[in-house]
């Protein structure tokens, strides 16, 4: 499932969880972007690439390891 390509509205907290730069991210609101976007997911040749590339960054962003290091920085300041 983490490896499934998304659309979304560049809107709150929601482009964090996905790799800076991600293709099918849309301006909030304008309708033809998020048109374009669908368009150009419809028509992708490496979404098996897209997929994989989010399912290893949200991946690293859920490491145990990273977990730590930032909960010891909150919980020390």
């Amino acid at each position: 499932m983490l490896s499934v390509p998304s659309v979304f509205p560049d809107a709150g907290s929601i482009p964090s969880f996905f790799p800076p730069n991600y293709p099918y991210v849309f301006e909030q609101g304008n309708k033809d972007d998020f048109k374009k976007k669908l368009i150009d997911l419809n028509n992708s040749e490496n979404l098996s690439h897209v997929g994989l590339d989010n399912k290893d960054f949200i991946l690293g962003l859920l490491e145990e390891e990273t977990l730590y290091t930032k909960f010891k920085k909150i919980v020390s300041n």
